[in-house]
């Protein structure tokens, strides 16, 4: 039955190529991509868990008494949102488990999203031709802190409350149109009476909109681009080494979509968060002390706190104190992380597309300058928390605010600093995985050799002094940690005789085991260059059925073990980017290429071939018989062997062409 619907279904709108196309899409193993993954998921649990709660709440700003079960609160005359929301908790079956999960959800969501975003940049994957993709996800990013911020102020408690009114007053400051702004979203004054219909219309409806649009967008992009990778064994830029969609990825993607639910679910059971009923209803002459916002907005809330109270005119216009820190700033930063691409591809010159990512470690100033960023705003982040912080460790506010004044110019230093020579050191120094991934592990200076199975520790000339087999071979004897410590570059230089860094102190365990390719392979075949008639001949190098290297054959007559460059060059045959490996097809006056078939494609060629042979056929020309077609030609190469060639001729004359030309070597 299920076969005969899908028969009838394909017959009318011809689905199976496709679903069997998108059933064979490869996706890469490594568990960082993962994290895309886990944003969209919570992104479902967000929209489930949010539905419901839409169902059962009452946005409005009607004074209302509860006489709900809560018992603290009976009597007190409140907002209908926040009767709303406590009757949810309190009177509603999983009300109470529904809105932590949704509230969770929320903060795992935004910061998924943002570990995402910083894999995609420490990585470059931000580089052409994702540059579409990069601003999908920052405007992701905005629309999920913006939504996060509409969705706490809902319930109407005095900490969503302050936090609106600092949101007002951010609005205000907005140079020349901040009243009329504020005006517009608060519908009057402030507090206004029209907001929290606004912020439910916008949180429930519209954003959510928008970001279930945007990610429909970004997985497109992704399927139309394919997916990046690391490098690795195999790995090039037209191909994706993994796990196909069917089954084994769904699969995965379906036990992480149930882990990650069962996990929301368990901490929104067992910790709570946002409690409103402790802070009670929002009365716009009371502020509650010690508050923060969530976690997203903790750096706008710290810069709010860390800025000097400066006040300063431009174009006869006095300038608030919340104009730099809330507005200029968090307009610069994602300002700047839009043009980020551009000024990327400007800085480096680097304008060709790519599918590889890049290891933070070889980009040590990209990696660098993430890191000061990413510390300038952690200590903005802990100066949101300055008053709790003074409060815990019992100092004044005033001597906290400084130091995090001072931290952010000196952490972003420092940090940067470390950074930068932590990925020098790095990029010295070579991981067992890419021991393993290269078979066994090269031998060092300080290794026995087959020839010589007596292993010199003390050697003269070790780059390692003769630490480095104990470090491999005995991780447990009590020297572990120095020769651990001397593995890096840095111990060494300092401890060592070579003071200057120049010698033996910066090289590598990877640099001094270097061997040359040909030593590595299994066995040498002889060939002959296919390029042209000449014939020089090859020796062609090969470990585990594929070709490494390709050298000049010194025992040729011909060619005495030279190559031209072009067969120099000739192992790009076999392994280069830039070879084909799909059919490419470009339509009359097309401007761009096609990806064909193989099926499709010879049935084409073969019709052309007829076509052509029909048309161009001759039984006679001048009286006589001569049965041929002018029509049809073939022109070869010496890629060709004698073989092919042999082949390529019986077939043409068999169809009755006559202009067969190929080089010498026919």
């Amino acid at each position: 039955m299920i076969r005969r619907i899908l028969e009838w279904t394909n017959r009318r709108v011809g689905g199976t190529s496709f679903t069997r196309k998108t059933l064979n899409k490869v996706f890469p193993d490594h568990w960082s991509f993962m994290l895309g993954e886990v944003a969209l998921y919570c992104l479902v649990v967000l929209v489930g868990t949010g539905t419901y709660l839409a169902l059962l709440f009452h946005p409005g700003p009607n004074d209302v008494v509860y006489n709900g079960r809560y018992g603290p609160l009976v009597g007190i005359h409140m907002s209908e949102a926040y009767e709303s929301t406590v009757r949810l908790s309190f009177d509603v079956r999983a009300g109470l488990l529904i809105r932590q999960v949704h509230h969770w959800a929320a903060l795992v969501f935004i910061f998924a999203v943002l570990m995402h975003l910083c894999r995609v940049y420490f990585t470059g994957a931000y580089r052409r031709p994702r540059e579409i993709n990069w601003f999908v996800g920052l405007t992701m990013l905005i629309l999920a802190m913006f939504n996060g911020f509409t969705g706490y102020s809902l319930p109407d408690d005095l900490l969503s409350g302050t936090g609106l009114r600092i949101a007002h007053s951010i609005l205000v400051s907005i140079p020349f149109v901040g009243n009329w702004l504020a005006f517009l979203m608060f519908g009057g004054e402030f507090p206004g009476r029209q907001i929290s219909e606004r912020l439910f219309v916008t949180h429930v409806l519209l954003v959510p909109g928008l970001l279930i649009g945007l990610v429909i967008v970004h997985l497109a992009i992704v399927w139309r681009q394919k997916h990046t990778q690391f490098p690795g064994v195999g790995r090039r830029d037209d191909n994706v080494v993994g796990s196909r969609l069917w089954p084994t990825y769904m699969v995965r993607s379906i036990g992480l979509l149930l882990l990650v639910a069962g996990a929301l679910f368990i901490v929104g059971a067992l910790f709570q968060i946002n409690p409103i009923w402790l802070f009670g209803p929002y009365q716009p002459s009371e502020v509650s002390t010690a508050a923060q916002p969530d976690w997203y907005m903790g750096w706008i809330e710290g810069a709010l706190r860390l800025t000097p109270a400066v006040r300063w005119r431009f174009l006869g216009y006095r300038a608030p104190e919340l104009l730099l820190p809330a507005v200029v700033l968090p307009v610069v930063t994602f300002a700047a992380l839009y043009l980020w691409p551009a000024i990327d591809a400007r800085l480096t010159g680097d304008r060709e597309e790519h599918h590889l990512l890049q290891r933070p470690r070889d980009h040590p100033v990209r990696t660098s300058f993430g890191v000061a960023v990413l510390a300038f705003y952690l200590v903005l982040f802990i100066g949101g928390g300055q008053d709790v912080i003074a409060q815990q460790i019992d100092v004044r506010i005033d001597a906290v605010t400084w130091t995090l004044r001072g931290l952010l110019v000196v952490l972003p230093l420092v940090s940067a600093a470390v950074a930068y020579k932590m990925c020098l050191d790095l990029g010295r120094e070579q991981s067992f995985d890419e021991f393993a991934s290269g078979g066994e592990p090269p031998v060092g200076p300080t290794d026995p050799t087959p020839d010589d199975p007596t292993p010199h520790d003390d050697a003269p000339g070790s780059v390692f002094e003769g630490s480095d087999r104990r470090v491999r071979g005995d991780r447990s004897t009590s020297g572990g940690v120095m020769n651990a410590l001397n593995r890096w570059p840095v111990v060494r230089q300092l401890a060592g005789p070579d003071r200057s860094g120049r010698s033996v102190a910066v090289q590598s365990r990877r640099s001094a085991s270097l061997q040359p390719r040909v030593k590595q392979a299994d066995q040498v075949v002889k060939s002959v260059c296919p390029y042209c008639a000449v014939g020089c001949g090859q020796d062609v190098y090969v470990q585990r059925g594929r070709v490494i290297q390709i050298e000049g054959d010194p025992d040729s007559p011909i060619s005495r073990g030279r190559l031209c460059p072009k067969g120099s060059a000739s192992l790009q045959l076999t392994t280069g980017n830039a070879r084909e490996h799909r059919v490419l097809y470009r339509r009359p006056h097309a401007t761009e290429w096609e990806e064909l078939d193989l099926d499709v494609a010879m049935d084409m060629i073969a019709d052309r071939v007829i076509t052509a042979r029909r048309h161009g056929w001759q039984w006679q020309h001048e009286g006589k018989d001569v049965r041929r077609t002018l029509g049809v030609a073939c022109l070869g190469g010496a890629t060709l062997d004698n073989e092919e060639n042999y082949l390529i001729k019986k077939l043409f004359t068999a169809l009755g062409a006559i202009q067969i030309e190929n080089q010498a070597r026919i």
